[in-house]
């Protein structure tokens, strides 16, 4: 059977308070504090859209065997590349073969739920296709959107196989209506009047689409068990469902309080909660909005409640949290204000594209090498066996260190590096399997590093050339989630 055969979520472990924007900017623009209620998922200086997609990516990957991704597709309206594939950077983080066909969407939050109907509609005969939408959106400080945006990701693997959520009818409607719009030179996005978008989009296009959908299928609001809307306020979501004559408690919740608006990961983030409580035979109606909408019919199997089982999904990522409680911390860390580096801030370190070419499995793929002789695991893999017993040369196997534990050796906090949340904590790892290795520790806030502490790996960002705007990703130790 085709359809989703499993799903990972990912959000960032810090959380913003609107309490705490409206007391920054409350003077300024007293109108935030009707939405100034619980806290919104923020990145940290070291995560993006491209970091959080791989890491969605990964949990939906874990612990089945999908018969081979084909095609990887990535929706975000805020990858950090106007000219070089996102897809491209995920497939080698994964450590997919070479002949994944990538392809990156955006253009509008739409993206996310279009690249979920893409992939349910496409031949899986020839493999399993991997659906990532994941969004991270700039927003002005004192504005509206400093409030409602949230940043997280969710993945899809679809493809044949033991599926727990298949696609029974779609309808999809395309219409210029400019809710936002962002230009390449931009790093804010203008908005249009919130009453406007309100009464023609999200009270128009969207409950109009989604009716469309039911009369074809000659079914009505009270046939759905599980909406999913792509607003993150749920007075509007309520008011979108009575159009389309919706029980209100068949509305799949927001999480406004607790992530935000995800952008165009939100409908897919959402679609994962709603497939956490759904029940076999029962049909989920998920909507994608931007530029006209798509709506999509889906039917929970009776594979679902023992698959999810095996999977991560929203609560634990809600789980995983850290309140971030300085304001001006945070402007830093997204790169919002601009402070003093000092000289070691100031060295330049150009990465040659050329380099990162060769050194792309060691680098992105976090990939080390297994002596064939004596069994010595060590990163990099290099030409030599590290043993000195051994020093057998050129007799390697590839071996990756991504997806293993490991163990903190030592550790330490270099306050004098250059870092937008000093200080920098770095020790070394010991892997299980085998291979120690020097690594930057993620999250130190959440979980403080300390010899002894057991830690996972994530992808992360190590630095941005400020010249070239190259983005250096690498691999960092956490203990969250460990």
């Amino acid at each position: 059977m085709t359809g989703i055969l499993s799903y990972g979520v990912h959000l960032p472990v810090l959380r913003l308070s609107r309490a705490q924007i409206l007391a920054a900017h409350g003077w300024y623009n007293p109108a935030l504090a009707p939405l100034a209620t619980g806290e919104r998922a923020i990145c940290n200086w070291d995560e993006d859209a491209l970091t959080m997609a791989v890491e969605a990516a990964r949990a939906a990957l874990t612990g089945g065997d999908h018969g081979g991704i084909a095609r990887v597709l990535l929706a975000s309206t805020s990858l950090p590349y106007v000219e070089r594939s996102g897809s491209a950077v995920l497939c080698e983080a994964l450590g997919l073969e070479t002949r994944v066909m990538p392809l990156d969407a955006g253009g509008s939050t739409r993206a996310g739920v279009a690249t979920l109907l893409t992939a349910l509609q496409l031949d899986a005969a020839s493999g399993a296709t991997l659906c990532v939408a994941s969004d991270d959106r700039p927003a002005r400080p004192a504005s509206a959107q400093e409030m409602l945006f949230g940043a997280g990701a969710a993945a899809f693997v679809v493809g044949r196989g033991e599926a727990i959520a298949t696609l029974r009818a779609v309808h999809s409607r395309t219409a210029d209506f400019v809710d936002r719009l962002r230009a390449p030179t931009a790093h804010y996005g203008f908005q249009w009047e919130e009453r406007w978008i309100r009464d023609g989009g999200h009270l128009g296009l969207l409950p109009e689409t989604a009716l469309e959908l039911l009369g074809q299928q000659r079914l009505t609001g009270a046939d759905i068990q599980h909406l999913v809307l792509p607003l993150a306020q749920p007075q509007a979501a309520r008011a979108v469902a009575k159009r389309i004559g919706v029980p209100a408690e068949c509305v799949v919740d927001t999480l406004y309080e607790r992530s935000g608006d995800l952008g165009a990961a939100l409908s897919s983030w959402l679609l994962v909660a709603a497939l956490e409580k759904a029940r076999p035979g029962e049909r989920l109606l998920v909507c994608g909005f931007g530029q006209g909408c798509d709506a999509l019919l889906l039917e929970a199997t009776d594979a679902l409640p023992r698959v999810r089982t095996q999977m991560t999904g929203v609560a634990a990522a809600l789980a995983r949290r850290h309140a971030e409680t300085n304001y001006m911390r945070y402007l830093v860390g997204s790169r919002q204000l601009d402070v003093e580096a000092g000289i070691r801030g100031e060295a330049q370190r150009p990465t040659a594209p050329s380099v990162a070419w060769r050194e792309r499995r060691t680098v992105l793929g976090f990939q080390g090498g297994r002596c064939r002789r004596c069994g010595t695991v060590q990163f990099p893999a290099g030409a030599i066996c590290v043993d000195p017993a051994c020093k057998a040369h050129g007799d390697m196997e590839p071996v990756g260190f991504a997806g293993r534990r490991g163990r903190i050796l030592n550790c330490t906090a270099d306050h004098l590096a250059a870092s937008l949340r000093p200080p920098v904590h770095y020790g070394m790892v010991e892997f299980e399997g085998g291979g120690r290795v020097l690594l930057e520790f993620a999250d130190t806030d959440a979980q403080p590093p300390q010899a002894g502490m057991a830690v996972r790996m994530v992808f992360r960002l190590r630095r941005v050339d400020p010249v070239r705007q190259w983005r250096d990703y690498f691999w960092k130790a956490t203990g969250v989630g460990a």
